[in-house]
């Protein structure tokens, strides 16, 4: 989705454990429900494997409970390799700050701030829409009484941010846990509310209106099924999610029904949804929604999940990463598959991969929670044959890059 990258501090305030200790807790709670990838999403993804050779698809959808064995494996590396990356390679994060939000560059060092969205102590976290990002609080306090409860929580104020740009609007407020989900048009969001701060969310349906960018309605007030809430529009349809082991449901808001459930749901772009089922010998199978045709590529899908596949913003190619092998991308246009070499880590403590804005470069970055000292940052495009690889040694730029979202 789901996929987006989450809240950081900037070179000012490095040292501010206690602010990068909310953000953490915060990127982990939402990690937990987010269904869609959104976007160059912060979260401690496993290091993958990816391909199997070309076998016949399961419709198994039973979790499978044993697994073949494997003989003598090749130790993993435990950096990033490929070609070195140009010296003026430019990427800029977007990042929270004791000011608010800013886009910090890597070439200058420097951060600008960002117009329109006030300070917040505990930061913000982003999420990729359609045309730029949004910006919501990275931490909220419980409405709950009653520790073992799911309650709403506080409504909380939703700013979006276009791409470049260095002023945000306000869209509103929405729920306090995933306040907004992407549609399938620019500067159109799906907000998301429940009636009462202390309604559980277990047990209270939530409700969801398509807004704009000024928080206008554009449509009418949908309630939803109980404990499901949107993870992104697709097609005329909105991809409804509540979290694993549950299955993410294709919802058609016009008739309120269920069309399609997914037990294995792995990423969905503009109006394609990638899937598989458990099996193991299960390919990825990619369903258009405009044609009703489903396509079965060669990735083994049974180890997949949300947490590692991501689209690009156009829905054109699908990088996926499987425990303990590399990075590969799909073209859902010609079919082809490739392989990167030299991003399967054994020793990574993060790694981040997801699709620059709206463009075509696959963004990857990774690094150690033992050490602070030093990470890599790496870029592949379409027609690369290997990784462009950076050390990046700044250790406040290195939390920018764990926790921030390349724009």
């Amino acid at each position: 989705m789901r996929a987006a990258m989450h809240a950081a501090v900037d070179h000012e305030v490095a040292d501010s454990r206690e602010l990068i200790r909310q953000v953490q807790r915060r990127h982990r709670q939402r990690s937990a429900r987010l269904a869609a990838v959104i976007v160059f999403a912060a979260s401690a993804v496993a290091i993958p494997s990816i391909i199997g050779s070309l076998g016949a698809t399961s419709s198994n959808n039973t979790p499978p409970t044993t697994h073949p064995s494997k003989g003598p494996q090749k130790p993993l590396p435990s950096i990033m390799s490929g070609l070195p990356s140009p010296a003026a390679t430019h990427l800029r994060l977007l990042i929270s700050t004791p000011n608010g939000v800013g886009w910090y560059s890597t070439i200058t060092k420097q951060t600008r701030r960002i117009v329109g969205v006030p300070p917040l102590a505990g930061g913000y976290s982003f999420r990729r829409m359609v045309g730029g990002w949004t910006a919501s609080a990275a931490s909220s306090g419980s409405a709950c009484a009653n520790p073992g409860q799911d309650c709403a929580g506080p409504p909380q104020e939703q700013y979006f941010i276009a791409d470049g740009a260095l002023r945000a609007t306000r869209i509103g407020a929405g729920w306090s846990n995933d306040p907004v989900a992407p549609s399938t048009v620019a500067g159109e969001f799906w907000l998301i509310s429940y009636p009462r701060p202390n309604d559980n969310s277990q047990t209270t349906p939530a409700y969801t209106q398509l807004v704009n960018t000024a928080g206008r309605p554009l449509g009418p007030r949908y309630r939803l099924p109980v404990a499901y809430w949107p993870a992104r529009g697709v097609g005329q349809y909105v991809l409804l999610f509540n979290g694993p082991p549950e299955p993410v449901l294709l919802w058609d808001p016009r008739t309120r029904q269920v069309v399609r459930r997914f037990a294995n749901f792995i990423d969905a772009g503009p109006d394609d949804i990638a899937f598989s089922g458990w099996c193991h010998t299960c390919r990825v199978q990619i369903l258009n929604l405009s044609t009703g045709l489903s396509v079965t590529t060669p990735i083994l899908g049974a180890d997949l999940s949300y947490q590692n596949g991501t689209f690009s913003e156009d829905g054109t190619l699908l990088a996926v990463q499987r425990p303990g092998g590399p990075v590969a991308v799909y073209n859902t246009v010609t079919g082809k598959l490739t392989v990167i070499p030299g991003t399967a880590l054994s020793q990574a403590d993060w790694q981040n991969l997801g699709w620059q804005g709206a463009g075509h470069r696959l963004v990857l970055s990774a690094g150690s929670n033992n050490s602070t000292a030093s990470c890599q940052v790496a870029y592949w495009q379409p027609g690369d044959r290997l990784l462009r690889v950076g050390t990046v040694r700044n250790a406040a730029e290195c939390l920018n890059l764990q926790y921030g979202t390349v724009g």
